[in-house]
C-alpha cells in the first residue's frame, strides 16, 4: 500500500517548524520545549508562555510570554510564529559564532536559557 501526504501543510505550521528546529540542534536537545496558557482579567485575555526544561529536572524557565485578547484568532498559531522566530534566530546567531560557542552550549545548559532569555527581552523591546 502507498500512502501520498502533502507535508507541505505540516511545514507551514509554526509549531512543527519550532520543533523540528529545535531537535536538530544538540544544545537544545537536552531541553523540553511546550506552551503553556492561562486565562488573565477574568477570562478576558489569554496569557501563553513558551517555556523550556532541561531533561529529567522539573524547574521550568519562561523563554516568551505573550498576551491575547479572548477574542483573537488562531492564538497559539500566532504564538508558535513568534516562538519560532525566536529561535530561529538563537539558533542562527549560534550558527555564526562557531562550533566553539556550540561545544559552551552542550556543556552549560543554562548558557541556552540566559541566550534565550536575553534575545526574547531584546526582541520585546524592538516590537515597543
Amino acid at each position: 500500500m502507498t500512502v501520498y501526504a502533502d507535508l507541505e501543510t505540516l511545514q507551514d505550521h509554526s509549531r512543527t517548524k519550532l520543533l523540528e528546529l529545535w531537535n536538530q540542534k544538540n544544545y537544545t536537545k537536552q531541553f523540553k520545549c511546550k506552551h503553556q496558557s492561562e486565562q488573565k482579567e477574568n477570562g478576558e485575555k489569554i496569557e501563553l508562555t513558551g517555556i523550556i526544561s532541561l531533561a529529567g529536572l522539573v524547574k521550568e524557565q519562561i523563554i516568551l510570554t505573550e498576551v491575547y485578547s479572548k477574542e483573537a484568532k488562531n492564538k497559539v498559531r500566532s504564538f508558535y510564529k513568534k516562538f519560532y522566530q525566536l529561535v530561529k534566530k538563537f539558533t542562527d546567531s549560534i550558527d555564526e559564532k562557531g562550533e566553539e560557542f556550540e561545544s559552551k552550549l552542550i556543556n552549560d545548559p543554562w548558557l541556552v536559557v540566559k541566550q534565550l532569555q536575553n534575545l526574547s527581552k531584546t526582541m520585546e523591546a524592538r516590537a515597543s
